[in-house]
Formats: structure tokens, sequence, C-alpha cells
């Protein structure tokens, strides 16, 4: 049984607009276990979190009337914000006996198109009759839960915009939202459905089933090749692995059923940073894996550097899998024995550090100064990654423990003169989010 999460359902009208849109039957199975099993989003959550979070609980309040007219409404030319309408619709449930305390999350429905939108890390989404769907409601809900929009990868940064991902409900602007729809986007008892949620946002959300996941690392030598078999991310009901994670880089294998019925099936690999979902491609520049087709990690012409390549060898339809071959190359390990010649920068684990200048010192195994240039290798070595977001991740990574280092021997040097750096400030805020 996963977390208790309900959701308090707040149907709301404008003191000006009578209307009470969608029926009783209608809301109570697309948000309750009352349509458990129909494609609703107590089915959404569970299967997307891996079972993690139970919606289980979720209860329909309402229609309350708020004591302003539409026309109030920032959309409408009014003062009322985002934030205020959710003020006002908690607000007016209590005054008319709802216990909020015990729902930690709510979606307020209004009865005349209002907006949509979900509180980034908050507790709300607010949506209306015209966009009250599983397609939008997954990513609006989801915000209050952490998740962010997802993005694409195209190389160039004006390309790496939100809603990027075909293949994530967290793009559904993009792929299924109110925006744009593809003709063969699906309709369920709800309206539109799908898709379903990527093995990146769902890790950095904790939902990921990780005896489900095969780890790989990149840096070690022993293991490799390896095959692997994927079945569909979100099918626990299906065994085998659900996820292939390589350093910082997760493999899923997507196919067009249940909530992903509308996608292109394929294998799909994606990094995170920022709270972002990067959508990776493959090493033909294509965003999806066919039979054949591989993404590589590192650069295959730089032969002294590692380098990983995941070739898809096989998809099999029917019975719902992906076959995977996973190869490296370690690299090449320099050694520069003591007594030896001091001018190449390389070192393994001791012995001369030489630079430009014809100068060297002699270090020790697990000297400092040695993962200082770790660190300013793998800052070199991954210049020429074809994704932006994945590159200036490792190299901002790198540069911060090169800053850890400096800033430690400043400190130490400035140590007499008791000079101290203050903290940064951060804020808490909430953010609010469109579709």
């Amino acid at each position: 049984m996963g977390l208790n999460s309900p959701w308090a359902i707040l149907r709301c009208k404008w003191n000006d607009i009578d209307d009470e849109p969608l029926s009783d039957d209608f809301v109570e199975k697309m948000f309750t276990t009352a349509g458990t099993g129909t494609l609703n989003m107590v089915d959404f959550f569970d299967k997307m979190s891996h079972g993690n979070l139970d919606l289980s609980g979720s209860q329909v309040f309402g229609w309350f009337t708020l004591p302003n007219p539409h026309t109030d409404y920032v959309a409408y030319g009014g003062k009322i914000s985002r934030t205020d309408l959710v003020t006002i619709a908690r607000s007016t449930a209590t005054a008319n006996g709802v216990d909020l305390s015990a729902f930690p999350h709510q979606v307020v429905l209004m009865n005349l198109e209002t907006d949509l939108f979900g509180l980034q890390g908050g507790s709300a989404a607010v949506c209306d009759l015209t966009n009250c769907r599983p397609s939008e409601l997954g990513q609006e809900m989801g915000h209050p839960y952490g998740l962010d929009h997802s993005r694409g990868n195209g190389g160039d940064p004006a390309q790496n915009l939100d809603y990027g991902d075909p293949w994530d409900i967290m793009s559904t602007e993009r792929f299924g939202g109110s925006i744009v729809r593809p003709p063969e986007f699906p309709n369920g008892p709800y309206g539109p459905y799908g898709p379903g949620l990527n093995a990146a946002n769902m890790r950095a959300r904790g939902w990921l089933d990780r005896s489900r996941v095969l780890t790989l690392n990149s840096g070690k030598a022993a293991g490799f090749p390896v095959t692997v078999q994927l079945r569909p991310l979100h099918t626990r009901e299906l065994p085998g692995f659900l996820a292939l994670e390589i350093d910082d880089y997760i493999v899923e294998f997507r196919d067009n059923h249940e909530w992903d019925l509308a996608i292109d099936s394929g294998v799909i690999v994606h990094s995170f940073s920022d709270n972002h979902s990067w959508l990776e491609r493959n090493s033909k520049g294509q965003e999806r894996l066919n039979a054949g087709d591989s993404w590589e990690l590192g650069d295959e012409g730089i032969t002294d550097l590692p380098f990983t390549r995941v070739l898809v060898t096989d998809i099999d339809g029917p019975n719902r899998s992906a076959t995977l071959n996973v190869t490296r190359r370690p690299g090449r390990k320099f050694n520069v024995p003591v007594g030896g010649e001091t001018r190449p920068p390389w070192v393994d684990g001791g012995g001369f550090l030489g630079g430009s200048a014809q100068q060297s010192v002699v270090v020790q195994p697990g000297d400092d100064l040695l993962v200082v240039v770790d660190h300013l290798v793998a800052f070199k070595a991954v210049e020429n990654l074809r994704d932006g977001p994945a590159r200036d991740a490792a190299q901002r990574a790198a540069m911060e423990q090169v800053a850890q280092y400096a800033t430690a021997q400043l400190g130490r040097l400035s140590a007499a003169d008791d000079i101290r750096t203050p903290a940064p400030q951060s804020s808490g805020r909430e953010r609010e989010q469109p579709l």
C-alpha cells in the first residue's frame, strides 16, 4: 500500500453563474475509487508511482458558490489571482463544513471556463468544465507533488523548452493538452488520457521501484557486455526489469498500451537536472530508439576515454519486451613511473604531475591534487557530448568539486584574517505552473 494521499475535489460556482456542469457520476468516477479500473486519476497515480501513491481516500464536495462573479478573476480582467482563487475556494468549502485537514491536496473544479494550473510543490490544482480530463490533470495534479514540465533536447539551447517530451504527461501542452492534440490521442470514459510519466521523473519523486531497476556503472570495466530485457515502464504486473540506469541516465521501454496508447513504442533515454527531465537523443540524433538503434555515452573517437553504447537488438511487441545490449570500452590508464618523464600531465594514483611550464611536483596516492586533476579531466572529457543539458550538468559538477578544493585552500590561507563568507539565502516560495 502506498502513501495515503487523498484529494478533496471542490466543485465551485461563480456567484453570477449557477450552472453545475459535469454529472455527479462523472466526477465521482474520475477522481475516486468509484471509478477504479476505468483509467481514472486514482489509477493514474497508482501506475505512475509504482504503487507509492494511494489516492483511494479522495472525495468530491460541492457545488459551492464563491462570493465573487467570474469577472473578478484575472483571466476576465479582474484582480483575483490564481493563488487567490485557491484560497477563496478553500475558505468557502471550510465555511460549508468541509474538513480540509484530512486532505493534503485539493482540486478546484470551476463551473465556467476559468483556468488550468497546478501549484508547483504546493497543494492544489485548478481546472474547469472544459479541461477536466486525465490528459490535463495528470500534469496539473503532478505539480503539487513537485513535478515540473519535462523538456526535450534538440542540441540547440533554444530548442530545450518545456513540453518537449512526447512520452511524458508533464509535456501535455505539446502532446495531448488543450493547445495541441493529435487526432489519434485516445478518449476514455473521462475524455483524452495519457501519456504516462517517464522514468526520470518517477525516480526524482522516489516513485520508481528500485527493485525493478538494473543499475550499471559505466566507470567499471568488469561485467560487460551485458544483455538486458526491459518490460514497459509501468507494467508492474509483468516480471523483469522496468528500467536500466547507467550513471545518471535512465533507459526505459514504452509501448502503446493503456495510458500510453497513443505513443510511438520504443526505447527512450532520459537525464534529469534542475528538477526537469530531459529527453536524450540516440546516436542518429533521434528521440526514440527502435531495433538497431543505439545510444552512446562518451565519444567513441577518443580511444583514451571510457565509452558506453546501449544497442536495441530487439523489440517484441506481442510479448511486450525490448532487448538491449550494453557494451563498454573502459579507456586507457596512464602510468608515470617515479623517476621517469615528468612532462606528461597524467598520473595513476601517484608519481609526477607535470605542467606546460616544464615544472613538476611529486604526488602520493590519495593526494587531494589528484582528485582535482580527475575533475578537470572529467570537465574536458564531456565537452563533445551531443546533449547540452547533460554536458552542462557534468561540467558544472566537475567545476563544483574543483571550486570546493579552491575554497578550502583559500580558507586555509585566509584563516589568520578570520575571513568568512555567509551562506546564500534560499526561498521557499511556491511557483504557479500553467499547463
